[in-house]
This record gives C-alpha cells, structure tokens and sequence, in this order.
C-alpha cells in the first residue's frame, strides 16, 4: 500500500470541471494541476457495526488513484444529543462537500438490495439538505473470492494513494487473515476499486 507521506499526499486547492466530464484539481499553484475522475464507494452501516464513504480520484494519464476523503458513519443525518450537540455524525455533509470540492456525487455500493434501499430512501428524503442529491451505482462481482486480492493488486501496481494516518491504512494494518468479516473501510476501497474498473473512465462519463 503507498502510504503518502506530507509531500506526497496533497489535498486540492480549487478545482475546474471539464468540458468532458473529469474534474481539474489545482494543487500548490496554477501550474500544478491534473485531471481526475472522480468516483466514491459506500459501506453501508449494518450489523451494529459503522458504515464507511470515501471519495477517490483516478488521474487519467497516469491511473493512480488517490482516496482525497474517508470518513465513518452511522446515519445520513446528523442525530443530535438534547443539548444539541452532534451524538452522530451524518455524511449529507460529506455529498455536499464532494460536490462542492471535486464536482463528484457517483458512488459505487456492493451490499444486500433492502440494506441500499432503506438508506436510499433516506437520502431521497434529505433533498433539502443533499444537493445534489448522490448517483448511486452498484457493482457486482460473482465470486467474492475474486475481490480480496483487489487492493494488492492495485498497490502492486503501484497506483494506489492513501493516507498514512487515515482508517483505511489504520483498516489495514489491523486486519489479518483470520478476520471472518471485512472491515468496512476495507469493503468501501474494494467496492471503489471494483467500480473503476467495471466503470472506466470515457470523455463524456461525468
């Protein structure tokens, strides 16, 4: 896994959407820029446990792909104490800051259908506080033996940036052959991964 240290793992500036759908991030200055497509992946919170959101780019001439957010959830919207402090933590924010920061509202999703649609039809019904409101699309495999080896596959290749302080890193380190259940972060970087390859970047796909 390419855990970006400081100098590599750069958060965009500003940003400008192409004509053909990608996304141009500025970096340091005017002249350090490049153009993404940007894509994220959803984890579903199930089982008592967090879901898990991340928000990625794939730099089109070189294909490295770099997960710029991740977070965990349990709920859409925020669920508030009677104080009215934050007791959970929703992701409308974090659509809404995708959109603003990176011209990104895709997200690809692999989990049971009546789990997707129950969250689904709670982000329908926060329109007023989600827009635009996310396209979710979902990604299938057949055989999830076929999607374990995906991460390395892409670390191998050396096209995979994330951070090195971040949950998924952190996701990583601790997990272990022996886990019976794949941690959500995990299962959020396998769901993208398999998305951009089954849905690859073509001048046009916004």
């Amino acid at each position: 896994m390419k855990k970006a240290d400081d100098s590599k793992f750069r958060k965009p500036v500003t940003r400008h959407l192409n004509e053909d759908g990608s996304t141009r991030l500025f970096f340091d200055g005017a002249n350090d820029w490049a153009d993404y497509y940007m894509r994220g992946a959803i984890c579903w919170p199930a089982l008592g446990s967090n879901g898990f959101i991340i928000m990625a780019g794939q730099e089109i001439r070189s294909k490295e792909i770099t997960v710029f957010y991740e977070r965990d959830f349990l709920t859409i919207q925020n669920i508030l104490n009677e104080d009215h402090t934050i007791a959970f933590r929703g992701i409308d924010e974090f659509f809404n800051n995708a959109w603003s920061r990176f011209f990104a509202r895709k997200y690809f999703w692999h989990q049971p259908w009546e789990l997707y649609r129950s969250f689904k039809l709670q982000i329908t019904r926060a329109k007023n506080t989600i827009n635009p409101q996310p396209v979710l699309v979902e990604v299938t495999w057949p055989d999830e033996n076929d999607i374990i080896g995906l991460i390395w596959k892409w670390d191998q290749q050396k096209k995979l940036w994330v951070d090195k302080n971040g949950p998924i890193t952190q996701a990583i380190d601790l997990a272990s052959e022996s886990d019976r259940q794949i941690p959500p972060a995990i299962h959020a970087l396998q769901t993208l991964l398999a998305g951009i390859e089954k849905h690859p970047w073509r001048p046009g796909r916004s």
